[in-house]
């Protein structure tokens, strides 16, 4: 009898850490699935920012056109903003570094920082 009783025990230990371990893995899943919902976000946002960039960056283009005499303040910070841009240009095409869903997620909020730093040079 005590020998049954062990058994049962040791059967209700094993399906009790079952059950935490089939409970910790779906956590984990639906975090990754959070994760992921933003990854397709900043995947699918990443055209229409990449489009307003080059729409505010061909705003800059025909102002410095009408432009009589350049802003020093202003061209230093288009100057920033574009070196920014090249840089972002280069290490995206970049195979040196495999594509990962930080690296996917940092480069879609760097777009989003120079749109802004883009739209605050053409509010001026």
């Amino acid at each position: 009898m005590k020998k049954a009783k062990q058994g049962f025990d040791h059967n209700k230990a094993l399906r009790i850490e079952m059950s935490r371990k089939l409970r910790k893995s779906s956590d984990r899943l639906m975090e990754s699935c959070g994760w992921l919902y933003n990854l397709a976000e900043a995947i699918d946002y990443a055209p229409d920012r990449i489009r307003s960039i080059t729409e505010q960056l061909e705003v800059l283009r025909g102002r410095m056109k009408r432009s009589r005499r350049p802003d020093g303040r202003e061209g230093n910070a288009i100057t920033s903003a574009l070196r920014k841009l090249d840089e972002y240009s280069r290490q995206v095409k970049s195979t040196k570094e495999p594509l990962s869903v930080l690296g996917i997620m940092e480069d879609a909020a760097r777009l989003e920082h120079y749109q802004d730093i883009l739209a605050d040079i053409i509010d001026r």
